[in-house]
């Protein structure tokens, strides 16, 4: 995702096939990036138990869209050799996977995997990580998937340039503009998902994320924001 948006959100080197209007299409992967955070903290707080619950979910989201699938197809030319396959994928994947039979037998009894917004509930993080979580919810998450939905005020942020005269000199500035606070964005939420990664596996790179965190805080108030808001205490 962070390199889709840096492809079509650069300058150089040119491509004339690459518009600046096409940096519109950012806010939708950086909330893709977003999800990426959460589920790297959400996941973090109890690795054991959450990845397996991580699998289970899946699991049954593949078990329920292949019950779809058969309902419709089944018989129907072309498909039953489809069908098939998918059935040896549940039986070999069910026990690595952890689904008793009872979970196979009646699907519902497997919780979903939660949302960004469920996973601060009840108590499913710490109150460390429930602050900063509400915090990137809040200031980012929202806005990103008012974008991504084009709710009301997604569509107003998001398209509302199209709207302006080609030739207008202000169009291409606010296309600027846009496309700058759309890849500070993304630069700021691609360290936030590394710096996560080095402190849930324990890499010995804890000095590098500060010194990156130093060099994009001292150009983007909203890196520095972030960073006091987890990183500078996690970091230290």
């Amino acid at each position: 995702m962070f390199s889709t948006i840096r492809y079509f959100c650069a300058e150089k080197p040119e491509d004339p096939a690459r518009r600046i209007s096409f940096a519109s299409s950012a806010p939708p992967l950086l909330r893709s990036m977003l999800d990426e955070i959460f589920t790297v903290i959400f996941l973090g707080e109890d690795v054991p138990a959450r990845v397996q619950w991580y699998y289970k979910a899946g699991w049954r989201e593949l078990r329920e869209e292949y019950d779809r699938h058969a309902q419709r197809y089944a018989g129907k030319p072309g498909w039953d050799a489809w069908l098939a396959e998918w059935t040896r994928v549940f039986d070999a994947t069910q026990a690595d996977w952890g689904i008793t039979a009872q979970e196979a037998a009646k699907l519902s009894t497997i919780p979903w995997w939660p949302t960004p917004s469920q996973m601060i509930t009840a108590n499913r993080v710490g109150a460390d990580a429930r602050t900063f979580l509400e915090y990137m919810r809040d200031w980012f998450y929202r806005e990103f998937s008012q974008e991504d939905h084009l709710s009301l005020p997604g569509l107003i942020r998001r398209a509302s340039n199209f709207l302006q005269p080609p030739d207008e000199p202000r169009t291409e500035n606010t296309w600027k503009k846009l496309r700058s606070d759309w890849v500070t964005y993304a630069l700021v939420l691609f360290l936030a998902f590394l710096t996560e990664m080095v402190l849930l596996c324990g890499f010995d790179l804890r000095d590098r994320c500060a010194y990156l965190w130093g060099v994009l805080r001292e150009y983007s108030p909203i890196a520095a924001e972030v960073y006091e808001a987890r990183y500078q205490t996690k970091l230290s």
